[in-house]
């Protein structure tokens, strides 16, 4: 009786097929909107810059949540410099907004994929003035749905040579709710300024009234 048997190469053929029919069934992430609750994620503190406000708590090697919005509205932007000239001006337009954030009673948290050498070329040659950390493996985009392995952004943006995460700025409200979400799906699109900070001065406000 004749048997067959399969090449290395095509037994590597038939298992890519088998993995790309398998995660072409997984559905596409959507990013989490206005009015859902955070992920409970954690981040390293290391290999972060930690700056403003939340410098003190680098003291620890982990982050909680709760530990980053405390008593004031957190800000954070899932930033990669793979999209070229868009996270260029993602960068500079945090930048620009620190100093209205902080007046605003507002914090700001970049996060990236970042490896540890190129989170410190970032600060440095940016200047930073604000904390910026790893998500390895974007752990956490993917806890906001703005990260899939499955569906990988080079097959829908041209440019990107890089499987990133969604560019994406959210405001968090103490207790963890999403009181403002900008997610650019298209990377063809800078962030909403006036609607952020309305956003991080009304979620203060509000805290500021219940502490009263």
């Amino acid at each position: 009786m004749y048997s067959y048997s399969f090449s290395d190469s095509e037994l590597l053929s038939i298992s890519e097929q088998w993995l790309h029919k398998v995660k072409s069934n997984e559905p596409l992430p959507q990013p989490l909107t206005a009015g859902s609750q955070s992920p409970e994620f954690v981040v390293e503190t290391y290999p972060g810059i930690w700056s403003g406000l939340l410098s003190p708590l680098a003291q620890s090697s982990h982050i909680s949540l709760n530990d980053l919005t405390g008593y004031r509205p957190l800000v954070i932007s899932f930033y990669n410099p793979h999209t070229h000239d868009y996270g260029h001006q993602q960068i500079q337009t945090l930048i620009s907004l620190y100093d209205k954030i902080r007046a605003l009673g507002g914090e700001l948290l970049v996060i990236t994929a970042e490896s540890a050498e190129n989170i410190q070329l970032i600060a440095s040659h940016y200047k930073l003035p604000f904390t910026i950390v790893q998500d390895a493996g974007n752990r956490i985009a993917s806890q906001f749905g703005l990260f899939s392995a499955a569906h990988p952004v080079w097959d829908r943006i041209a440019g990107v040579d890089e499987n990133v995460a969604t560019p994406a700025t959210y405001v968090i409200a103490p207790g963890g709710q999403i009181t403002y979400a900008f997610a650019d799906s298209e990377f063809n699109k800078q962030l909403p300024v006036r609607p952020m900070l309305s956003a991080v001065y009304s979620t203060s406000s509000n805290r500021i009234r219940k502490v009263a």
